[in-house]
């Protein structure tokens, strides 16, 4: 492996490293916003905004920016909508990254942090060494040094990447987890109100029958006294 190789390697690895912060942006239609979506939209006029999207009524769209700030943002002003790929509940309602943050932990991006770290860091001290070799240099070149840190840095951000959205996909599936046990849960006490109105009003049929009988039985008495 020649040096040209090594840096050509360098290179490719920081591409990753810089695709890897910057993705997970999509095109949002606008009449597919809902309440509660992160957004970036991008205006006509080349103004950019970046916020919460706090309502949307008719033709407006009014989103929160990170100083709680509101702009009211007409939907024929729009250009582009950008924002993070959108995640849902089994009953098509969005989860919000709001919410996703609140529950996500770093477990994940600890454990991939460290355990990938530590693979980067042989694998390229390997490399780097195998470069140096070719290149007739020592164990102690600064080929060797400046390439296993490389190599370290980037595996382990590109492997913390990993571990966050590992940690961001548990979270939305504990979310969804939940709101599925709270619908369960909404179900079975709509079932026990139905339940309970179905029995009040079958005591009242009964209860009606009850006193259609002794309506009955007092008009059977009055007729047998008007006979005598």
């Amino acid at each position: 492996m020649t040096r040209k190789t090594y840096i050509s390697a360098v290179f490719i690895l920081s591409c990753l490293f810089y695709f890897a912060g910057c993705g997970h942006q999509v095109l949002i239609k606008t009449d597919q916003v809902q309440k509660e979506q992160s957004v970036n939209i991008v205006l006509k006029s080349g103004e950019k905004y970046s916020g919460t999207v706090s309502a949307i009524e008719g033709n407006t769209i009014t989103i929160l920016d990170k100083n709680n700030i509101k702009k009211e943002i007409q939907k024929q002003t729009i250009l582009n909508i950008y924002g993070p790929q959108p995640y849902y509940d089994s009953n098509g309602k969005l989860i919000s990254e709001k919410e996703i943050a609140q529950n996500k932990t770093n477990e994940k991006f600890w454990l991939f942090t460290v355990s990938g770290g530590a693979l980067s860091a042989g694998v390229s001290f390997f490399l780097s060494s195998m470069i140096a070799r070719s290149q007739g240099e020592d164990t102690n070149a600064p080929i060797i040094t400046t390439g296993t840190i490389t190599g370290t840095v980037i595996g382990g951000y590109l492997f913390s990447r990993l571990g966050s959205q590992k940690d961001k996909n548990n979270s939305i599936d504990k979310i969804r987890i939940a709101r599925a046990g709270q619908k369960l849960n909404n179900v079975i006490e709509d079932k026990s109100k139905k339940d309970q109105l179905e029995q009040e009003i079958e005591k009242l049929r009964i209860e009606r029958e009850r006193q259609e009988a002794e309506l009955q039985e007092l008009r059977k008495k009055i007729n047998q006294k008007s006979d005598n």
